[in-house]
């Protein structure tokens, strides 16, 4: 829950996996106002303004893509960070700049490589991915 200046408190949140989806659902609102009429009953009295819904992106093996997209120079991915993109956001930015700056990252990024996902038979024998 977090109060906001002009009175009204905005709770959340919830996980949902339902792909690009971004309709808000009921059970959805329920979950969340159960949570919050838990930790304060008197908010079950205020009215529901508004609803909201956005997407988490996430990698199938639950870590965060960092580093050089394979192929393409001068391009990087910082994505999938799931729900913790926020909290991991300094940490992202400073690898991150150290990359595209051609320094060592501050810790070993290969668990979070871009190619990690690439098929090895699918690429073109003899050819390197531009890292």
């Amino acid at each position: 829950m977090v109060p906001r200046v002009n009175g009204e408190i905005l709770v959340g949140s919830n996980v949902e996996f339902v792909g690009y989806d971004k309709r808000v659902t009921a059970s959805g609102v329920h979950d969340i106002l159960t949570r919050a009429f838990a930790a304060v009953p008197t908010l079950a009295q205020e009215s529901l303004l508004a609803t909201w819904a956005g997407l988490r992106p996430h990698c199938q093996d639950g870590l965060p893509i960092l580093g050089a997209i394979p192929g393409t120079r001068g391009a990087f991915l910082a994505t999938g960070h799931f729900r913790n993109g926020i909290l991991l956001s300094l940490i992202t930015g400073r690898v991150m700049a150290q990359l595209i700056l051609g320094e060592n990252p501050t810790f070993p990024l290969k668990p979070f490589r871009p190619d990690r996902f690439v098929d090895p038979s699918s690429q073109i024998p003899g050819e390197k991915p531009d890292l």
